[in-house]
């Protein structure tokens, strides 16, 4: 591991910064992952951070 912080992890700690204490379900970050390597995933297929 480089230490440099991945497009992944910054988008986990913006998302964070922005919601305090939310927490991040494996599903979540690999429709994050998903959706920073292919845009073109459909709305379809994610949730909101916050769904339970």
């Amino acid at each position: 591991y480089s230490g440099r912080a991945t497009s992944v992890d910054n988008a986990v700690a913006l998302i964070r910064a922005a919601r305090p204490g939310v927490v991040l379900r494996e599903g979540h970050l690999q429709v994050l992952a998903d959706v920073l390597r292919n845009r073109d995933v459909t709305r379809t297929n994610t949730l909101p951070i916050g769904a339970r």
